[in-house]
């Protein structure tokens, strides 16, 4: 049986519930954090694009408040009722590609019904001021990982007449240190989501809502641009190699932001264009090119997703080391002889007797078996991502795929894909063979065949 549930999006108390339905209470549970737009628009925002805010807001909500129940699969029934000011969001052909990119990106059933909203949204009508002359925007989500760092060094090497407008999450906020220069032209998310001390963690829809503020910062900004930052490991890798019953991780891929756009347009007439340069690239291919180029800042960028800052003895935001996105930065500083120095990570030490022993000992937090788990899963997904380097099944389906959305012809597609793999590849074996092998890492890491090859 299906997880369901309806969620609603209410303007106050005395909004119409029905029995059984989930409140989402504007200004409670979801709130439009206007001071953070107010630090970066220049023109008024529509009362249409306050209604996209509160829809992703809202999709969002449901996605973290509606728990996944194991015995019962992973997809959920999820139907969004949303206040809304325009007719526009009763065109059949708009909630069809809603429904497809939400779909697409979260691996949920998901039904949207809209109704008129009673109140505007007056401080979203405030005047800002006009965009600064002689300056070519593009957006660049800006998360405080390598990977979103790299995307706005490449901007300012290759294109420098553009200046990057940074949408940052509350970790790439923190981390825009890593970026020689002061970045004024920046905004976090400006929305916060009240989805209780259990959320459910999967959270599918976090890139929906980034990607949603992005679009709308690209539209005040006047500029038609995004810049995706994420390499191919992640971007188009994480989708070949699901894990268990779940659907694909897709959320920086090329195919969802072709399903966003698509959405965007059919809801603005327009859309923004979602570039991915670094697609093709592995992450230490893209690190290789930032320093030979002189950038130093990547040191300080943040890859890990998880947040240790209140474990006790240790101070500072510290990256835990065995995650997917702290494993890929440790592939990527490898090949720079890098992999110690440019943490600090929880779990430094990858040839200790246990997991539990890689850790400071100043750390008074004991190792769990979630926490091994994490890594297991972390190791085992690169591990099958090396093994799809060949002319897979996996990796023909993908292509085409990707031609589809590319417009490129399919040959294309697959040669780049399948030099990706062997890249990603030939990095893992490399970073697999400098560890000890009596170690802890090695141990999880033996049951791939093709270790040591």
């Amino acid at each position: 049986m299906t997880t369901a549930a309806v969620v609603v999006v209410a303007e106050s108390v005395r909004s119409e519930v029905h029995r059984g339905e989930l409140v989402c209470l504007l200004g409670r549970d979801l709130r439009l954090a206007h001071k953070h737009l107010a630090n970066f628009c220049w023109r008024n925002l529509q009362q249409i694009d306050v209604d996209l805010l509160v829809l992703a807001g809202g999709i969002a909500y449901a996605d973290r408040t509606v728990r996944r129940r194991p015995e019962e699969g992973w997809p959920r029934r999820l139907t969004l009722r949303v206040p809304v000011t325009s007719d526009r969001w009763d065109d059949t052909s708009l909630r069809t590609a809603l429904r497809e990119a939400v779909e697409f990106v979260t691996g949920d059933y998901w039904d949207f019904e809209f109704y008129r909203r009673e109140h505007r949204d007056f401080e979203a009508d405030q005047r800002f001021f006009e965009p600064p002359t002689g300056h070519e925007f593009v957006v660049v989500p800006y998360s405080g990982g390598l990977d979103s760092y790299a995307a706005v060094e490449w901007l300012r090497r290759s294109e420098p007449m553009a200046t990057p407008f940074l949408v940052t999450t509350e970790h790439g906020s923190r981390a825009r240190g890593s970026l020689r220069g002061k970045y004024e032209d920046h905004v976090g998310v400006p929305i916060r989501i009240g989805a209780g001390s259990h959320a459910e963690p999967t959270y599918r829809s976090r890139t929906f809502l980034f990607f949603i503020v992005a679009a709308i910062a690209s539209k005040l900004a006047k500029t038609n641009r995004i810049v995706i930052g994420e390499a191919g490991q992640g971007a188009i890798g994480a989708a070949l190699v699901p894990f268990g019953d779940e659907p694909a991780y897709v959320g920086s891929h090329p195919a969802f932001t072709h399903r966003l756009r698509a959405f965007i347009h059919r809801l603005w007439g327009d859309a923004p264009v979602f570039e991915h340069p670094f697609v093709w690239r592995t992450k230490r291919q893209v690190l290789a090119s930032l320093i030979a180029d002189g950038a130093t800042g990547w040191a300080t960028t943040v890859s890990c997703s998880r947040d240790l800052r209140r474990v006790k003895g240790v101070s500072g935001r510290v990256q835990c080391g065995v995650c997917g996105g702290c494993l890929h930065r440790r592939v990527a500083l490898q090949g720079f002889g890098a992999s110690s120095e440019h943490g600090p990570y929880f779990w430094q030490d990858l040839g200790a007797h246990t997991m539990g022993e890689a850790t400071s000992r100043k750390a008074r937090r004991p190792t769990t078996n979630n926490d091994e788990d994490i890594a297991r899963h972390a190791i085992l997904t690169h591990c099958a991502l090396a093994d799809l380097a060949v002319d897979s099944p996996s990796a023909q389906a993908a292509s085409f795929e990707l031609g589809a959305v590319s417009g490129e012809a399919r040959s294309v597609v697959h040669a780049r894909l399948v030099a990706m793999l062997a890249s990603h590849r030939g990095e893992w074996v490399d970073f697999v063979s400098a560890q000890d092998r009596r170690g802890w890492f090695a141990l999880m890491e033996g049951g791939c065949h093709h270790a040591g090859t």
